[in-house]
């Protein structure tokens, strides 16, 4: 009966004590932004904004304010969208417990005369990707252009890419190159309709600048070419 009742009062006072000994919640960030329209300054509604490494996304209110709660410590690589305008990329570097606050400024699609637009946006798409066009005549990777994702209307950047090039050299980690600028490793955050032609590389064949600039722990680098607007 005595060593009940000691247990007994044991379990009572380790119960009655763990409050004491729990472990504090983890510091968390916030994120604040406005999404203004570049020429007029004035706020963008339901405008997207995605962290890809967290998986969280958020849109703007009428005012253009979105917030983004709970964020771990960190750097981040972020993507802002509306529909009209031009997408945004950008990092986030964030410290424990702090507020990060940003007027993040979209660029409207420019409309032109289709005849003009087809011959200005001919030459600089052109000048941009000569380099993909010569790594292409050597065969220094994987390549397809716009004309494949015809064939797989609304699909995925990455359903695409298992389609046309299956197999185990997809497998591991990927980093995804849009326009030169290192995003991370969704190639979903690219649109189908954006995309002039994408190019594939293993390790072997990425080129250098590439691969210094998206890190050592990818072992597949999808370089993705936009079309111009």
């Amino acid at each position: 009966m005595m060593i009940m009742r000691h247990a007994f009062w044991m379990a009572l006072c380790l119960s009655v004590a763990s409050p004491l000994f729990a472990q504090a919640p983890e510091a968390t960030s916030l994120f604040v932004a406005r999404i203004l329209d570049a020429r007029t300054e004035r706020p963008i509604e339901q405008a997207s904004i995605l962290l890809p490494e967290l998986g969280r996304t958020a849109r703007s209110d009428a005012r253009g304010n979105l917030r983004l709660t709970e964020l771990p410590a960190g750097k981040y690589i972020a993507m802002v969208r509306a529909v009209g305008y031009d997408s945004l990329v950008f990092a986030i570097d964030l410290a424990r417990s702090d507020t990060a606050e940003a007027d993040l400024m979209l660029t409207p699609i420019t409309q032109r005369l289709a005849t003009v637009k087809v011959e200005a946006t001919g030459g600089m798409l052109a000048a941009r990707m000569a380099e993909y066009e010569d790594r292409k005549k050597v065969g220094l990777g994987q390549f397809m252009d716009s004309t494949v994702f015809q064939e797989f209307p609304g699909t995925p950047l990455a359903d695409v890419l298992s389609r046309r090039f299956p197999g185990p050299r997809f497998r591991g980690g990927r980093c995804v190159v849009v326009d030169g600028i290192p995003i991370g490793s969704d190639p979903n955050l690219v649109l189908p309709e954006e995309i002039a032609a994408v190019e594939v590389h293993t390790r072997a064949s990425v080129p250098a600048r590439y691969g210094g600039t998206t890190g050592t722990g990818c072992g597949i680098f999808i370089v993705v070419w936009r079309k111009l607007r």
